[in-house]
């Protein structure tokens, strides 16, 4: 017996042959004639003359034949800008629009999406963003962010400079 099995069992034992499912014993056919074998349908395993029910174990390994479930998703670019804004204390991301929002503390600064990021700004860092010829934010060809910039690529790459510019935008 696995330890998962042995810990369930030991939370809430065994239970008799006598118990139903669903209005369904073990193994009976259900009234469209099908065997019953669908893990949804069947709370319980028969393992030699007894009947348990099956640990959280094995329900993790019968739940994906059921659902369909979506992979985590893995963007290296995040994990990068992450790492450049380390210094920054109380950086936090969440997934949102197909990319992920930026937020220090309770304040939503920043947007990754797509490869790029973007600071939020005001009328007077904008400019900044401006001289230096990067775009605003475009989440779909008809909606453009004039309150998020692009961060130049020599930024993004130099850390403290990075942490800097994430600091003004988190001020705003």
């Amino acid at each position: 017996m696995r330890p998962a099995d042995e810990y369930y069992t030991s939370l809430h034992g065994n239970r008799g042959a006598d118990t139903e499912s669903h209005g369904q014993t073990l193994g009976a056919p259900s009234a469209r004639g099908e065997s019953g074998s669908s893990p949804r349908l069947r709370l319980q395993y028969q393992r030699g003359n007894r009947i348990t029910f099956p640990s959280p174990s094995e329900w993790s390994l019968h739940a994906n034949l059921c659902e369909t479930t979506v992979a985590p998703k893995h963007d290296g670019f995040k994990d990068f800008v992450l790492d450049q804004l380390s210094d920054l204390h109380g950086v936090t991301r969440r997934a949102m629009f197909g990319g992920y929002g930026l937020y220090c503390g309770r304040v939503f600064f920043g947007i990754v999406h797509k490869g790029r990021l973007y600071f939020k700004t005001n009328a007077t860092t904008a400019s900044r963003y401006r001289e230096r010829e990067m775009k605003p934010f475009r989440p779909s060809a008809k909606q453009t962010l004039n309150t998020y910039y692009e961060i130049p690529l020599d930024v993004l790459e130099d850390a403290g400079e990075l942490t800097i510019w994430a600091q003004q935008a988190s001020d705003l």
